[in-house]
């Protein structure tokens, strides 16, 4: 049996790494292709599935929400075509108003407001939205906060007590909570 010429320069480079590595105590050269060609193709498998599981297409990802200019009032649920911009309030804890019981409501709320100037509106009157927010959810019963339909009923409310305090008529898209716990 004939050897190509690859084979025979492995044997002649292993012969050789072979005596040089009784010499020096040296790894053997064919021992470090093998370990160089596990570590390229675990790469290239790496590369081959990171491209097929990796991030959608451009065309299959959704833009990011965006308001729409209408006259009618603007439902809870996000609209993912309508434009908004995202406003952070700071995260708020509030005794409940339950007689019975000591209960708390902590809450992390994050507005989607319709531009830039709504977001000035809301820093110049940081102070007061906070206070507002404050006496609002600590107005609120565990009755009044817990299942889904009252955290919507919860969210218009915050929505209509923001657009009165900054006197922007829709000027609150949507209220996001980030953070809900009732104790």
């Amino acid at each position: 049996m004939e050897n190509t010429p690859l084979e025979e320069l492995l044997v002649d480079a292993e012969q050789e790494d072979a005596a040089a590595s009784k010499a020096a105590g040296k790894p053997r050269l064919k021992t470090l292709l093998i370990c160089a060609a596990i570590a390229a193709g675990s790469i290239t498998a790496a590369f081959a599935v990171a491209s097929v599981l990796g991030a959608p297409d451009a065309a299959e990802q959704e833009p990011p929400p965006r308001l729409a200019d209408a006259e009618e009032p603007k439902p809870m649920l996000p609209n993912p075509s309508a434009q908004q911009v995202l406003y952070n309030l700071d995260s708020l804890i509030v005794n409940l108003a339950d007689t019975e019981a000591r209960r708390y409501l902590k809450a992390s709320i994050v507005l989607g407001v319709k531009d830039t100037r709504t977001t000035q509106a809301l820093q110049e009157r940081r102070v007061m939205l906070t206070d507002k927010m404050i006496v609002l959810l600590s107005s609120k019963t565990i009755d009044q906060v817990d299942g889904f339909e009252k955290k919507e009923d919860l969210k218009r409310e915050i929505r209509d007590e923001v657009n009165n305090l900054v006197g922007i008529r829709d000027a609150v898209v949507n209220v996001y909570f980030t953070e809900l716990i009732i104790q």
